[in-house]
């Protein structure tokens, strides 16, 4: 046992209230927030941070200590009767076996992030084992890609609309007083024991180099946005031919804050972040620089040729210096054009979430 998690539970006494909707996992409230009034919606934390003892006692009296953690859980939804029971922790193979064992209730998920292989070999499996599909309510994905794969696993209304998050902050005009290129930084680099993470920095490293020649020679200011705290600046300096470049902090940004980076760059370079794509949904310029075969996610999708029309897996220099320099001089129509097959299939936009709210509200008007 965790001990030092066991004292931080924190325990509440009262009954819980009847709601239209209940989130699962209070992780998924980034996006309730948004789809959500709050007066409408409960938690249900089953990473156990709050323990409701009414709700546990009432269990263990109903049902005794035999599978206590799915009946604490059925015990808490009964308590509170929604109408939808609601996560965006798309890869938890725990909701969807909720879902398997109760069916009373309209269960709703969204994607939090780009998947790959790995997520899905959770339903491949279940499906190989059971012989048959994972029953679920509605399921609302990235992009087309994403709805073509999950069909495979699920019996559901499933639905390409994008990252909910990007679609609730509008696209602003680029303020041309901003002249600048931005980089998502994306290895783990407090892990580069791991081989993977440290073929990312090997990666990312090459393609930092790349941008202090172009930002000097272009006169350009390069911004480098990373996951780490400013006290990892010096070990960018170090590890690579970066000098004048300015650093930012992810960490300390909100939402809006990074979206308006995205909205302000002349072009956007990363690996292959979920942000990165984000920025393409939003009709932003960006050059896609992953490992081989990466392109827009790790052995998931369709095959997609190592290099293109804004991606390349080249190690070549001149090569990746190119691309850059390319989409960088593109028309804004011509970007439109070549982008918008690309947007559809891996992330959309769906302005302000119309779709979702749309399909939620016809939920809600035919559940008594």
């Amino acid at each position: 046992m965790n001990f030092k998690k066991f004292f931080k539970i924190k325990y509440s006494l009262l009954k819980p209230k009847k709601k239209e909707i209940l989130i699962y996992d209070y992780q998924s409230w980034d996006f309730a927030k948004i789809l959500f009034q709050r007066e409408k919606y409960d938690f249900l934390y089953v990473r156990y941070e709050i323990i409701n003892l009414y709700v546990l006692i009432s269990s263990i009296l109903k049902n005794g200590l035999r599978n206590l953690s799915y009946n604490y859980k059925k015990t808490y939804v009964e308590y509170v009767s929604p109408k939808i029971i609601f996560s965006s922790i798309d890869n938890d193979i725990s909701f969807f076996l909720f879902r398997q064992q109760i069916s009373k209730y309209c269960f709703i998920l969204v994607q939090n992030g780009m998947r790959d292989n790995f997520c899905v070999s959770i339903f491949k499996n279940y499906l190989k084992l059971k012989k048959k599909k994972i029953i679920f309510d509605y399921i609302f994905l990235f992009g087309d890609n994403d709805r073509i794969e999950y069909q495979k696993y699920f019996q559901a209304k499933i639905f390409s609309i994008g990252n909910i998050k990007n679609n609730s902050i509008s696209v602003k005009k680029r303020n041309k007083k901003f002249n600048y290129v931005l980089y998502i930084q994306q290895a783990r680099i407090d892990r580069l024991e791991n081989s993977f993470q440290k073929k990312l920095w090997t990666r990312e490293k090459k393609i930092l180099n790349v941008l202090a020649i172009i930002s000097k020679d272009l006169n350009i200011k390069l911004i480098v946005l990373s996951k780490y705290s400013e006290t990892y600046k010096n070990f960018f300096i170090s590890e690579t031919n970066l000098k004048n470049f300015e650093y930012i902090y992810s960490g300390l940004l909100n939402n809006n804050d990074r979206l308006e980076l995205i909205d302000n760059s002349l072009i956007i370079i990363t690996l292959f972040s979920t942000l990165g794509f984000e920025a393409l949904a939003r009709g932003k310029k960006v050059v896609f620089f992953p490992l081989k075969n990466c392109f827009p996610s790790l052995k998931y999708y369709k095959n997609y040729s190592s290099s293109g029309l804004f991606w390349s897996s080249s190690e070549n220099f001149l090569v990746n210096q190119n691309l850059i320099k390319k989409i960088l001089y593109l028309s804004e129509s011509n970007w439109g054009k070549i982008s918008k097959y690309y947007v559809n299939k891996i992330l959309r936009f769906d302005k302000n979430n119309f779709q979702i709210k749309k399909i939620i509200n016809t939920i809600s008007s035919k559940i008594n």
